[in-house]
């Protein structure tokens, strides 16, 4: 899940009754509660960290109590979802030109990748180099309730 649909069911969550004014604490609890679940559910984030939590209800309540603009409570989420994978980011916006890469790692790895690539490019060189084709397949029909075959058949 992309933090743009993220932000489309908190936005839900921020318009409804469960956000109307007096309704703050509420608020706030359902819009944190909503995050962990689709942190669970929707992203490979395995754990998250008490630091992670707390900058996510500093966040959250900013933004019910002052703003009422989730913004930042998706800058947030999409830290914790791209501080497991080491990826850093220069910018929150996405303007789809070609990005420069610059990657560390094996010589085969820094080869793929140095460079200016299409935006589009970067998932597949992602997933060629670690493996993971098959298993974002995978994952994808789970989350749509496709049943797949756990353990690879042995012969």
């Amino acid at each position: 899940m992309s933090t743009e649909a993220m932000q489309e069911r908190l936005d839900e969550i921020l318009a409804s009754d469960e956000c109307a004014i007096e309704a703050n604490e509420t608020c706030k609890a359902v819009l944190l509660e909503t995050s962990k679940m689709m942190l669970a559910n929707y992203t490979n984030v395995t754990s998250v960290t008490d630091g992670d939590v707390a900058k996510l209800v500093t966040e959250i309540a900013a933004a019910v109590d002052e703003t009422r603009d989730l913004y930042f409570v998706l800058i947030e989420l999409g830290h914790i979802i791209s501080a497991p994978a080491w990826i850093g980011w220069t910018t929150v916006g996405h303007v789809g030109t070609d990005v420069n890469l610059y990657c560390k790692g094996p010589m085969i790895f820094e080869r793929m990748c140095k460079g200016v690539h299409e935006n589009v490019y970067l998932n597949k060189l992602m997933t060629t180099f670690l493996g993971l084709e098959h298993q974002q397949e995978l994952e994808t029909m789970k989350h749509r309730n496709i049943s797949v075959l756990e353990d690879p058949l042995a012969f």
